[in-house]
């Protein structure tokens, strides 16, 4: 028998009591008393004695943009107190379709860890069927049916759409959804249809709205990180309807506090303690039946054992009576959990000419259509740029912001596709990558011609990954073998090639926080307004292919 001391924070009872935990040998709480003799100590000990209190719950998280292994991912999310996420897999689907599936989902076995595993809801042509989401929603160990992006299909009441939910109502699992700005009678008919939960709010009012329907709202960290405050009326008032989330995370990211970060922020700035640890915790556990404890008789001995109320440093968490994280040896935090996966790909293109990146100008002045990207956002502006051909040709034009953006396809099904974008305001070199949301064709930009063809071309022979060339020199890369979107390093060496990365970026002029995830983004046309598709220039709100020079 072991047994654990500290002030107990009950989210259940909404009390913080000393306690001693007892923990049997099936790693389960047997007993939790209340323990007064912990109070029988100097006043300088009282301040030492510790807070135990339920771990973490990521809602909502595609894990594969950590680029790590779900073993590896694991490892550095418990590091910061988050014992389990809730995710599809979706990304990987959309490149080796459910075997890809299948190899993260095996590796996520016997792990210290919570994973709440969906069955990914988009198709994809050849390789993911209804039939596939069928069987996956009919298994036990999947808790539900992943984000419902085509809310316009729900509301047109879509055969396929329809039947999705419809499958995930007859394995009783519950319906992720994401209908961000849909309002009133639309989104009423949205969630009617079966959808319970949405993670991508555009505003206070957005999220109000969405709760008063009933729905629960996931607030993700990317957009209400910093004015997470704004929300805190929200999480007061609806504490058991609003969980927290990150979507898309990088493993650098990650170790910045991850969700105990957005914790401290929302308690700092007034947010009450108790409604702030049921959105972090109980609110996904109890959602999607994940089997994570919740500090009560009888459940798993999942907790994490925190210093103050106030910064919430880390300092122990335990999984099943284990402890998994000390502060105090963080040297004997295993480098994996287990071994890492083998390299599976799906990458046959053939290196970018030069030539197929022209962009001929009709005269010497044009206005062109542009995308107007945002530090993280998924969501973009569309502006008219007026631009200046040279020898017929447009060409970047870093003095005011507007870079040439090139979408490749890596299976070679269609030719390099040439945009601009601003927002990145680099001065030199050119990055690209082969992790553009969803479906991971391959995405750059840069300065110079030569340099994007460089960049394209590197990721190609790495067979997937994030590339920077200036003046044709490889100055920081990370490959990413496994499906071209993730790595099979241990997270020390990602996060170091990610900082490099995000380095050379900033000395080259580019001011965002999160570049890649900004870069990644423009790909993502189920998201406004305006995008780079397989056909050129992709406008979200008529959902037509626009031309890139403007006729006005």
């Amino acid at each position: 028998m072991q047994k654990i001391t500290g002030s107990l924070v009950d989210i259940h009872t909404k009390q913080i009591f000393p306690a001693s935990i007892e923990i049997n040998d099936d790693g389960k709480i047997q007993r939790i008393q209340k323990d007064l003799s912990i109070l029988s100590v100097s006043l300088n000990e009282a301040k030492k004695i510790p807070y135990i209190l339920c771990g973490f719950i990521d809602s909502h998280i595609h894990e594969e943009s950590s680029f790590l292994i779900p073993s590896e991912f694991a490892r550095v999310a418990l590091s910061q107190g988050t014992i389990g996420a809730v995710t599809d897999f979706h990304e990987i689907v959309h490149v080796l379709g459910i075997k890809g599936f299948d190899l993260l989902k095996k590796n996520c076995e016997d792990l210290p860890f919570y994973f709440s595993t969906g069955a990914p809801s988009e198709e994809v042509e050849g390789r993911y069927t209804l039939s596939d989401i069928e069987k996956l929603l009919a298994r036990a160990d999947i808790s539900h049916l992943g984000e419902i992006n085509d809310f316009p299909g729900v509301l047109i009441e879509d055969e396929k759409e329809l039947l999705k939910i419809k499958y995930a109502e007859q394995y009783k699992k519950p319906v992720d959804g994401c209908a961000p700005g849909l309002s009133k009678n639309n989104l009423v008919k949205y969630y009617s249809a079966g959808i319970s939960t949405d993670h991508r709010c555009i505003s206070y009012e957005d999220a109000a709205e969405k709760l008063s329907l009933g729905c629960k709202v996931q607030l993700m960290l990317n957009s209400c990180g910093d004015s997470i405050t704004d929300y805190i009326p929200l999480i007061n008032e609806f504490e058991d309807s609003i969980m927290l989330c990150s979507e898309t995370e990088s493993c650098f990211t990650m170790t910045k506090g991850y969700i105990r970060n957005a914790v401290v922020r929302a308690v700092k700035n007034g947010a009450d303690l108790f409604s702030v640890l049921r959105c972090a915790s109980l609110n996904p556990v109890l959602h999607y039946g994940m089997p994570a404890g919740l500090l009560r008789e009888g459940d798993s001995a999942d907790f994490i054992v925190v210093n103050n109320l106030e910064d919430f440093s880390l300092l122990h968490v335990y999984i099943k009576g284990k402890c998994i994280y000390s502060h105090e040896e963080p040297s004997r935090f295993p480098a994996q959990f287990k071994d890492s996966l083998t390299a599976v790909n799906d990458f046959c293109t053939k290196p970018v000419h030069p030539d197929s990146l022209l962009i001929r100008s009709p005269k010497k002045t044009v206005k062109v259509h542009t995308i107007c990207c945002y530090d993280g956002e998924a969501s973009t502006m569309h502006k008219k740029i007026m631009m200046t051909s040279y020898g017929g040709y447009l060409s970047s034009m870093p003095e005011i912001d507007c870079l040439k953006l090139v979408y490749y396809s890596r299976y070679g099904t269609f030719n390099p596709q040439a945009a601009f974008v601003q927002g990145f305001n680099l001065k030199e070199g050119a990055i690209a990558m082969s992790v553009s949301h969803d479906e991971h064709h391959i995405i750059a930009f840069g300065v110079y011609d030569s340099d994007i063809v460089n960049a394209v071309n590197r990721v190609i022979a790495l067979q997937g990954g994030i590339v920077f060339i200036q003046d044709g020199q490889i100055i920081a890369e990370l490959a990413l073998p496994l499906a071209g979107i993730m790595s099979l390093e241990c997270a020390e060496t990602v996060i170091e090639k990610i900082q490099k990365l995000k380095n050379t970026l900033a000395v080259f002029g580019c001011p965002l926080s999160k570049p890649i995830t900004t870069l990644s983004n423009l790909a993502y046309t189920a998201m406004p307004v305006l995008k780079i598709s397989s056909k050129g220039l992709f406008d979200a709100a008529s959902q037509e292919s626009i031309s890139l020079i403007s006729l006005e």
